[in-house]
């Protein structure tokens, strides 16, 4: 009885874990995408509840039942929790491992800015940052046992022994604002992967079930939760998303409002986002993610049913009617999420979405060369082609605005009179190079900009630098961008590896999508700010731990 209550707990938990993600995915961008206090309160609020709920089932599952159903079997409870029954807090591979090591290694690296440190060791580290502190602290040149002294009346500042530690962040809230930022992405990153993981798709996975129902599976494998659902919650966000903002578009209203109600502080909003570049780095990464689906959902499967189409084009009713059934909702789904993204005339936007079509053909290409069944690369290039002709036509998208803003292009003198970034992106590669190992501080880049600004933008206010990678160098220096660089490609690389040895081609399209929206962040970050978009970070680290389970689900087969 005992175990069997055990079991209904951990259930409970899953079930919270669940749906807990999927309010995130969409209160995140539907609530202005998480940029004010207090929506990003909420999500942090979350977050922590739910790791809290993970906790708790960990406990259950390696303490209590574990030890219960190991010691039924004739195993002694202190050696059960080493048994295959135990759930690690890191699942996986070595792979695995060395991931979450790298983001520790990042979160550390954080921490080692905000550690108090006397003036000759802030000397000796970033002679820039002890430079900017001797320019605005009063007495900080000055050494420990000759401290300054304050006359009476006089305002200077009495630094003494303990004012002296200074910590090479020159804004420590804001470090640790951006380091708890950090740490709630990694939070759901882990509660992904520790609870989630993908399973054989239609006929396969019921035989596979019936195999190995004798073999019992371990307890950890026993209470994962299947991921289908919060690929269907993302794909839905980002309908809706697209939905609300082509709504918002052809309303009759023309003052820039926000869901008809919140006034937006200028006219570059698009849907729920104040920013158009933030609303296009987001439907970008479901686009792949709706196209993926789509081809692994029977009708528009790479090298099968190609009379099925034919008879659709020509004057099959029965065949137009299975095809809305099977796949009407994604490709309604796709179509309005790329309308949406034309409409927003983000030039970024449309630059990563090409980037990302043709991450997801090459390597649709590439993984044809692994598996058996006939793939072909030109029905989902047609695909793609079509769905942005339809766009254009059925939602009547006005391209002149997009072309407009293209035209900065057409020579070197109309980018410099026409662009403040190229002018941001060199006053912050100038911060960068001053502050080359240890940067500024995580998070501190806006209460320095204005020391490296030109006069060519001397009227905008850039709190940020519109290219994260820029911006991450100047904040954390040369070590800080090669983690996160040694992240991406140690990803890249294990996924695309484990990708060509999956036996399933539904698993293999998703991870192949997946990659592909995970693609278009990484090129859309040059560009402009979204991963310090919350809801976008957010959706980023939980796409990014839905296509590694993918990846790996014939590491739960052979487990099992």
């Amino acid at each position: 009885m005992r175990s069997k209550t055990y079991k209904k707990s951990v259930q409970y938990c899953n079930r919270l874990l669940e749906t807990g993600l999927c309010f995130l995915i969409f209160y995140g961008p539907l609530r202005f995408g998480c940029t004010e206090l207090k929506a990003y309160s909420v999500l942090q609020v979350t977050v922590c509840g739910l790791v809290v709920v993970w906790m708790i089932k960990l406990s259950i599952i390696n303490i209590v039942y574990s030890r219960k159903l190991r010691a039924r079997h004739g195993t002694p409870c202190p050696n059960a929790t080493r048994s295959r029954d135990h759930m690690p807090l890191v699942p996986g591979d070595r792979d695995t491992r060395a991931l979450v090591l790298l983001l520790v290694l990042f979160l550390a690296w954080i921490v080692f800015q905000l550690l108090p440190l006397p003036p000759a060791a802030i000397k000796f580290l970033s002679p820039a940052t002890y430079d900017l502190y001797c320019d605005t602290l009063n007495a900080y040149d000055l050494a420990p046992e000759k401290p300054a002294t304050r006359t009476p009346g006089s305002e200077a500042i009495d630094l003494g022994h303990a004012d002296h530690l200074r910590s090479l962040s020159i804004n420590q809230h804001a470090t640790c604002e951006a380091a708890t930022n950090v740490l709630i992405y990694v939070a759901v990153f882990m509660l992904v992967i520790g609870n989630f993981h993908c399973r054989p798709a239609g006929r396969e996975r019921h035989k596979r079930r019936s195999e190995h129902t004798e073999k019992s599976t371990s307890v950890a494998e026993a209470f994962l939760i299947p991921q289908q659902r919060l690929v269907n919650m993302l794909i839905a966000a980002g309908f809706i998303v697209a939905l609300v903002g082509i709504l918002q578009r052809f309303s009759a209203a023309r003052v820039p409002m926000i869901y008809w109600k919140y006034r937006a502080a200028h006219t570059s909003h698009f849907g729920p986002y104040y920013n158009r570049n933030h609303f296009a780095g987001y439907v970008n990464m479901i686009i792949p993610l709706i196209l993926a689906v789509m081809l692994s959902r029977g009708k528009l499967r790479i090298g099968a049913h190609r009379r099925r189409i034919a008879s659709l084009l020509r004057h099959s009713i029965l065949a137009m009617d299975t095809f809305i059934n099977k796949q009407g909702l994604p490709l309604v789904a796709l179509l309005i999420t790329v309308a949406g993204l034309f409409l927003s005339a983000s030039r970024g936007g449309i630059l990563s979405f090409m980037a990302g079509a043709i991450v997801f053909l090459v390597l649709l290409r590439s993984v044809a060369k692994t598996t058996h069944r006939q793939i072909s690369v030109r029905k989902p290039a047609l695909v793609l082609v079509s769905i942005v002709i339809l766009s254009v036509i059925v939602i009547k998208v006005d391209l002149k605005p997009v072309i407009d803003r293209f035209k900065f292009l057409r020579s070197f003198s109309t980018l410099i009179e026409s662009e403040a970034r190229p002018f941001a992106y060199l006053a912050t590669a100038k911060m960068a190079l001053d502050f080359p190992i240890f940067g500024v501080g995580f998070g501190a880049y806006r209460f320095l900009y204005f020391k490296y600004r030109s006069v060519h933008i001397a009227e905008y206010d850039y709190k940020k630098a519109h290219n994260d990678y820029l911006q991450l160098t100047a904040e954390t220096g040369l070590p800080g961008l090669l983690i996160v660089l040694a992240f991406i490609i140690l990803y890249y690389r294990n996924v695309l590896t484990r990708c060509s040895r999956l036996p399933h081609l539904d698993n293999k399209l998703f991870v192949i999508g997946g990659c592909a929206g995970l693609s278009t962040m990484v090129v859309h970050s040059a560009f402009d700010f979204n991963m310090q978009v919350p809801a976008n970070a957010m959706t980023f680290f939980i796409l990014l731990a839905l296509v590694y389970n993918a990846s790996h689900s014939e590491l739960h087969d052979k487990r099992r």
